[in-house]
């Protein structure tokens, strides 16, 4: 339940957002490639990192949401740089700085939202809550 809920969060609220304000056909579009980039990532970048974490003993919400945050920043900056270097022109430095790197920011926050809904839909919990919420007790 928790790897759907991240692979389509991202996608449906880029669809909303567009869809909302009269212009479906951007929506449309913005969920066909934000659907295929947030499953790419989580199949390839994701599902390794929650088995390795599993295994290492330290799957937490947090940590998760580190490491959704770092996968979407490193997606979306790949993307973005694979969409505007064009290698017959040699505007290798204007795709890395204007298109790649300020893509970092916004492919992190939407990492950090499907990591978040990962973590909703799979049932991890997060340490730091669980530490400040006294646990009621059993009487």
């Amino acid at each position: 339940m928790g790897f759907l809920a991240s692979i389509f969060l991202v996608p449906t609220v880029a669809f909303v957002i567009p869809a909302v304000s009269g212009d479906v056909f951007i929506g449309t579009m913005l969920f066909v490639f934000g659907l295929l980039i947030t499953s790419f990532s989580s199949l390839c970048l994701g599902v390794p990192g929650i088995i390795f974490l599993r295994k290492a003993n330290l799957l937490n919400a947090e940590i998760v949401s580190f490491f959704g945050a770092l996968a979407g920043a490193i997606s979306l900056a790949y993307v973005a740089y694979s969409l505007n270097f064009y290698p017959q022109l040699g505007n290798e430095y204007e795709a890395l700085t204007k298109h790649a790197i300020p893509s970092t920011k916004i492919g992190s926050a939407l990492g950090f939202i499907s990591a978040l809904a990962f973590c909703v839909g799979a049932g991890i919990k997060s340490e730091i809550l669980v530490r400040l919420v006294p646990a009621k007790s059993q009487e």
